[in-house]
């Protein structure tokens, strides 16, 4: 149901003028508030009704107060704060519109976890209770409810206990409880009917493919099947019933696209503009040259705003050296003394807007006092004294520097935003997700894919320069992740959390959700549209498609190496990123550049080619060499061809005996040897070493476990 639809439902309850206001006022909202605001005033409309067409101020005092309550036991506190601003809004604008009158007390909002919990506990009356709204139901207790209708107790207790089994339930329990209500309409004791089974399995099949897509039609039907068949192993349907096969896949389907993926003007994936774009190899290089100059201009933006944000938080020991901090600290009161003669016994408040080093003050203290600055003990009620913008930068990641530092690692090594959301610094033993730091300044990610139902390993090169000292176009994923980690180490240790995007926001310390973070990159975004705006409608989806499919382009249609990027398989990635016609024009251009060498080859064959060239041998050679080395006219298949002198001169690959005696030597002469060439070499097989197998990561930990023990390291 829509915000709109939901004021609707209070016409009846309002009077015309007030409803008119309330109209005016709703579509004049932002679309976020206006659920905030839609969401409470339908459900405590008919409270709310009588005091507001009689303009009784106190009945509306006590009625406030209920709401207040009620939704503090509904809601966690911030989000019962946001619903009451929005009431408190919209109050405001009645008065002013003359609609009430201000002779009513709103009540105060949960300023702290234990008012909330007051709140929470009140009692609240019957009579208010029962003219609230009652609430849909929610998809498990509509499930619940459907089971109760339709099945028998044995068949509802197992079809409960295979839905709940699966990772993701709501994609079995939709489907199995509509289909349920379609067989129990057709008859009440279906369960004994083998016909009615098979038939009605067939209705509901040819139903959801007239309103979905063949994939997603074979996989609802697959699973209502599924759950069918452990009812027919229990003996809870007759053993001869014959369930229906299912749809045939489609192999040649591709993904429906409401918008364009990609950073560019070109919709690839427009199949009535197909024609257009097979004309040259011009297209190709075109498309890979827009899309690499979109990701550059958001490369760049992000790099700024990570830079800029990084100095302040390098900065601010300078910051509190500079404060007054060692003399606030000497009193109870955080008040200074007076520094003129004329004043010596008055006391100012150093944190007031007035105060010459407030921000220097306000940082020292939320330094000193972190536990505050991180909401685990209240901030003490004094003037001036609270977070402000300033302070969260210089002392913990916001929300919008993790934003910018997420479009590098996504341009950088192609993980799923998601994913990316909601990785952690270190999980359980296992590993599921962890960011490591290598000594060389590398960098392994390990993030999970809850659709995929694994983990992907990503590795970031690094440097080992100083993070405060790298310039801003040099930074890079590694860099990112780096400075992740050092912004939010303090508040992780603090509040025992391990995520690594853990945010100060102006409200609290936490991790933030999805929809944060898009908004975030949505700010910047629409600052960087200002100058460009074919990135108007970007998103870090489309980034990392934008970057797997200019790959693609720029390695000649490789799609391993694209495949690598996005860590998907090769099926997948071609399946759904690239368009078939775009494979196919890549195609064509390798075969375009084979047919050149052969036709080279057949004029060579002849006696004297010099005719078909017209031309001297020398010339003809030289033209030659530069004809193949083109990219239309042989280009790597050239290159791989004519480098046998590379060849010979490349280094003989160097091979390492992986043991725990040559793993202890490795990592001594690491710490202890002089010559940089071997030790280059040391640190390449330990590297290769730490990525590999979970025995040799064994030896590893071995070997660095003995040589401490010994004090070689």
């Amino acid at each position: 149901m829509s915000n709109f639809e939901s004021l609707d439902g209070i016409c009846a309850d309002l009077s015309k003028e007030c409803l008119a206001i309330i109209q005016h006022h709703f579509s004049n909202l932002p679309s976020k508030r206006r659920s905030e605001l839609a969401i409470p005033l339908s459900h405590y409309i008919r409270v709310l009704s009588t005091p507001l067409n009689s303009d009784d101020g106190a009945a509306l005092s006590k009625v406030l107060t209920f709401v207040r309550n009620h939704l503090c036991s509904k809601y966690t506190r911030l989000v019962a704060v946001k619903k009451l601003y929005e009431i408190r809004v919209l109050l405001d604008e009645l008065v002013k519109n003359q609609i009430i009158s201000s002779n009513f007390i709103f009540p105060s909002a949960p300023q702290n976890a234990e008012e909330h919990n007051a709140y929470k506990l009140q009692k609240l009356p019957k009579t208010y209770l029962s003219q609230i709204k009652v609430e849909p139901l929610s998809a498990d207790e509509e499930f619940e409810q459907t089971l109760l209708e339709t099945c028998t107790t044995e068949i509802a207790k197992r079809l409960k206990e295979h839905v709940y089994n699966f990772k993701n339930p709501k994609h079995h329990r939709n489907p199995v409880s509509k289909f349920l209500k379609q067989v129990s309409k057709s008859h009440l004791s279906w369960s004994q009917q083998p016909r009615v089974i098979e038939g009605e399995l067939l209705k509901f099949r040819n139903s959801e493919l007239s309103k979905y897509s063949r994939a997603v039609t074979y996989s609802r039907f697959q699973n209502v099947k599924n759950a069918f068949i452990v009812l027919k192993d229990h003996g809870l349907i007759p053993k001869e019933t014959d369930l229906p096969g299912n749809l045939r896949r489609d192999t040649n389907t591709q993904r429906i696209r409401t918008d364009n993926p990609l950073l560019s003007s070109t919709y690839i994936y427009d199949e009535r503009k197909i024609e257009t774009f097979r004309n040259t190899d011009d297209f190709i290089n075109g498309l890979a040259v827009q899309l690499r100059s979109n990701l550059d201009i958001l490369l760049q933006e992000a790099r700024r705003t990570v830079w800029q944000a990084y100095q302040k938080f390098a900065n601010k020991d300078v910051l509190i050296a500079n404060s007054q901090r060692s003399e606030f600290l000497k009193t109870k009161d955080f008040k200074i003394p007076s520094v003129t003669k004329i004043n010596s016994r008055v006391r100012f408040n150093p944190f007031t807007r007035l105060a010459p080093l407030r921000d220097e003050n306000l940082l020292a203290y939320f330094d000193h006092f972190f536990g505050q600055f991180t909401g685990q003990d209240p901030i003490p009620k004094m003037n001036g004294l609270r977070l402000t913008d300033e302070v969260r930068a210089h002392l913990a990641l916001t929300v919008e520097v993790a934003s910018a530092m997420q479009v590098i690692i996504i341009e950088e090594l192609g993980i799923n935003p998601y994913s990316l959301y909601k990785v952690k610094v270190s999980t359980d033993g296992r590993g599921h997700e962890f960011v490591q730091v290598a000594d060389n300044g590398s960098v392994r990610i390990k993030a999970s894919k809850p659709r995929a139902r694994r983990s992907r390993s990503t590795y970031a090169s690094g440097t080992l320069e100083e993070l405060s000292s790298i310039e801003e176009h040099k930074i890079s994923a590694a860099v990112c992740l780096q400075m992740a980690l050092n912004m939010t180490e303090r508040c992780r240790a603090s509040t025992q959390q391990n995520a690594l995007w853990l945010c100060k926001t102006k409200f609290t310390l936490e991790r933030p959700r999805p929809e944060s973070f898009q908004n975030a990159f949505n700010q910047m975004r629409d600052d960087v549209a200002l100058k460009c705006p074919g990135l108007k409608f970007a998103s870090l989806k489309k980034i990392r498609t934008s970057k797997g499919v200019w790959i693609y382009l720029t390695s000649n249609g490789n799609a391993l190496k694209t495949a690598a990027y996005l860590g998907n398989t090769v099926k997948t990635t071609l399946h759904q990123y690239i368009p078939p016609y775009l494979s196919e024009l890549v195609y064509r251009s390798k075969i375009r550049s084979f047919q050149n060498i052969l036709l080279y080859m057949s004029v060579l064959n002849e006696q004297v080619p010099e005719k078909d060239f017209g031309e001297a041998p020398p010339d003809r050679e030289l033209d030659l060499k530069t004809a193949f080395s083109h990219p239309h006219m042989g280009g790597r298949l050239h290159q791989a061809l004519t480098s046998s002198d590379e060849i010979a001169t490349e280094e003989p690959p160097i091979f390492f005996c992986v043991s725990l005696r040559n793993i202890k030597l490795a990592l001594k002469y690491l710490n202890h040897g002089n010559d940089e060439a071997l030790k280059l070499h040391c640190r390449a097989a330990i590297q290769k070493i730490a990525e590999g197998p979970v025995i040799m990561k064994q030896l590893l930990r071995q070997a660095e476990k003995q040589l401490k023990e010994a004090g070689d390291i």
